[in-house]
């Protein structure tokens, strides 16, 4: 079986957001055949960081909206997993005019 694409999906992005691990590692076994398809990044928290949520928020929000001036007919899809899910969900309710699609898993509460 073959999948095709069109090669200009490459541009649409994929942001994964951590748990409160901040590994980033939750897309590990995927990101070779993702990698094919969509530009992904990740969010990674070093251990010893301890920025507010609020402060993440921000962070992303900068990323996203840089993102969204450069390609604003391509949907974001922001992947969360607990805190990171609970950051895609506030991302998501602030910029209502961005096209976001979200993925969560396990959304932390907050």
């Amino acid at each position: 079986m073959k999948m095709s694409f069109d090669l200009h999906q490459l541009e649409t992005k994929i942001i994964k957001f951590s748990g409160i691990d901040g590994t980033g590692l939750g897309l590990l076994m995927h990101h070779q055949k993702l990698g094919k398809i969509f530009d992904i990044w990740c969010l990674h928290i070093p251990v010893k960081d301890r920025t507010s949520f609020t402060g993440l928020l921000q962070l992303v929000e900068s990323t996203i909206r840089s993102e969204y001036s450069r390609s604003p007919n391509r949907p974001i899809y922001l992947v969360g997993e607990s805190l990171g899910g609970c950051l895609a969900l506030a991302v998501s309710n602030r910029n209502p005019d961005i096209d976001l699609l979200l993925i969560l898993s396990n959304p932390g509460k907050n």
